[in-house]
């Protein structure tokens, strides 16, 4: 992320950190349900195309600048309703309620979004997890780092009941439940 944030912008450059994160399936039962959305509204964050010297690359001369756009009240807002929605749309799809949740592992973006989404779900706090306070938002890779150090701590058990939520640029949106089965 870091070559994609412009310096002089105090407002979105202390807000992203680089890293990376992945995660190792197998075959099995464990994925119960999966939604992926875009809304297409890059006006309110936009990640823009790496420069490149391809002479095939029309845009490189409509934009002086190549680098991330937010505009936060607007991220703040989608990303809340989001994850409010994406939540309850999976856990329906998995044939689960708000009070099977074990764990949830929301995108570490901002901790005021996490937690005004806490307030709306009816799933008690402490089943939210994070680590933003650890690493800052380092974008895609949050609930990955998270998932990795929860399983690591021992924290997740055969049968318990995750749900994943992420939302980025362009206004894209993931989540799912899994139920754990290592």
């Amino acid at each position: 992320m870091s070559k994609l944030l412009d310096w002089k912008d105090r407002r979105t450059c202390v807000l992203f950190g680089d890293a990376a994160g992945a995660a190792v399936l197998g075959e099995g039962e464990g994925l119960r349900s999966i939604r992926i959305t875009t809304t297409g509204n890059s006006d309110a964050l936009r990640i823009p195309h790496v420069r490149g010297s391809s002479p095939f690359d029309k845009t490189q001369a409509e934009s002086a600048e190549s680098f991330l756009y937010m505009d936060g009240q607007e991220v703040y807002k989608f990303a809340v309703a989001a994850m409010c929605n994406d939540v309850r749309i999976v856990l329906e799809e998995a044939g689960f309620t708000e009070e099977d949740v074990d764990y949830v592992l929301p995108h570490q973006a901002n901790l005021r979004i996490i937690e005004t989404a806490k307030k709306k779900l009816n799933i008690p706090a402490e089943k939210f997890h994070v680590n933003i306070s650890r690493y800052g938002n380092t974008s895609s890779a949050g609930v990955a780092i998270l998932m990795d150090e929860m399983h690591r701590a021992g924290k997740f058990h055969p049968g318990d009941v995750l749900v994943l939520s992420t939302f980025g640029g362009g206004l894209t949106t993931g989540a799912c439940t899994l139920v754990w089965t290592v």
